[in-house]
């Protein structure tokens, strides 16, 4: 499958999609800001972000406010599942996607990801890249693991 360019923005669909992200966090450190950072700058149709801090106890999450992010926190640690879910009940946007604290989106894969759930209503995923044993992108979305 032949790689095509990801820098335009995604296609307009009839229903514009409003991306409510969910980030679960537990004493991650400075990884955190640097997630809420690359999905500020990469994603387009950002609606919020909701932060879960399941337990941490590093302080990494206090000031989060300040920055608009709506944060949850857990006094003990309780688990992906629940913390997920209860941000998904706090969500707003038409759109919700779940990344981890310590990720990174490339341009516009949570826009395009966004589309397609929306267009399909489907449930979608990003694919890997930049591992050795891939060649190549598929589905339009580049999705980074940390500390790129």
């Amino acid at each position: 499958m032949a790689s095509a360019s990801f820098d335009h923005p995604p296609s307009k669909s009839s229903t514009s999609p409003s991306i409510s992200v969910v980030i679960t966090t537990h004493n991650e450190g400075h990884e955190l800001l640097r997630t809420i950072k690359s999905i500020q700058k990469n994603t387009q149709r950002l609606h919020e972000i909701l932060v879960v801090d399941d337990g941490s106890s590093d302080g990494h999450c206090v000031g989060l406010e300040a920055l608009g992010i709506k944060v949850i926190r857990h006094d003990v640690r309780e688990g992906v599942a629940i913390s997920r879910h209860q941000a998904t009940q706090m969500a707003t946007g038409n759109v919700v996607a779940y990344i981890d604290a310590h990720q990174r989106v490339s341009r516009h894969c949570l826009d395009r990801l966004a589309n397609v759930a929306l267009e399909q209503l489907a449930v979608v995923s990003v694919d890997a890249c930049n591992f050795s044993f891939l060649a190549t992108i598929a589905h339009g979305a580049d999705f980074r693991l940390c500390p790129q």
